[in-house]
């Protein structure tokens, strides 16, 4: 890219200093007395052609030494970033991933769902019907990865929360994680939505998510997280809180 900035500089300078140089020629044809004599109107148009590509070359120079560069800096930076948005294969971003994401689509045709949850963070009814009506077909796989309490009480609250979701009525692989994430996940077939939590304790506070598609980088991410998370993880009715 470097390479065809300065390809790109060196042409226009070329053309820069080619116009310059008929500029200056066409200014200096003009000055000639003995060869204007009688044609008073052309040598003004000579002089007037010569000065307006001397000027206009003049000014273009500086554009092209000083202020054009940080132009395009910016340019080639925002076409950077645009470049890794669709590497990354993210669809959509939004402060209302209840309302805004169109979930219809994630869970169209998915034979499988993965699920992460962050601490203090509850499906909403509108979403769990969604996957207890996924869960109800044989073919459909689970897993529901939860977050690590940091006390017993924690895990008695943990274990409240989970029999009252849709996951205790349906097959599902549950297991409590060895970290507390402040994120969530639910990971389809051909989509991934990425829910970040809020620090506070405003649970009515915006949370910004992302829906990445499968064929982009974001997506191939959070499933190695997941996979890998899942995989050290200890099931829900063998999981205990360690003592200090």
């Amino acid at each position: 890219m470097k390479r065809s900035r300065r390809a790109i500089f060196w042409k226009m300078f070329t053309f820069s200093l080619l116009v310059l140089l008929l500029g200056i020629g066409f200014m200096y044809w003009g000055e000639q007395e003995e060869v204007w004599k009688g044609h008073a109107l052309w040598r003004a148009v000579v002089r007037e052609i010569g000065a307006m590509f001397f000027t206009t070359v003049a000014i273009a120079l500086v554009w092209e030494l000083a202020g054009r560069h940080d132009l395009v800096d910016e340019v080639f930076e925002i076409a950077g970033i645009s470049e890794e948005l669709k590497r990354s294969g993210i669809t959509q971003a939004t402060l209302e991933p209840h309302r805004k994401v169109n979930w219809e689509e994630c869970f169209a045709g998915t034979r499988k769902l993965d699920v992460l949850l962050g601490w203090d963070y509850s499906i909403p009814e509108a979403l769990g019907s969604r996957i207890g009506d996924l869960a109800v077909k044989n073919e459909t796989e689970i897993r529901l990865l939860l977050p690590k309490p940091s006390s017993s009480e924690a895990l008695v609250g943990l274990r409240k929360n989970y029999d009252r979701s849709v996951f205790s009525q349906k097959k599902a692989d549950v297991r409590v994680a060895d970290f507390s994430p402040k994120h969530s996940y639910y990971i389809f077939d051909r989509f991934s939505v990425i829910v970040l939590l809020e620090n506070g304790k405003d649970k009515n506070a915006p949370r910004a998510a992302f829906v990445a598609k499968a064929d982009g980088s974001l997506y191939d991410h959070s499933s190695k997280e997941f996979d890998q998370s899942f995989m050290g993880a200890t099931p829900l009715k063998d999981f205990k809180v360690q003592s200090a």
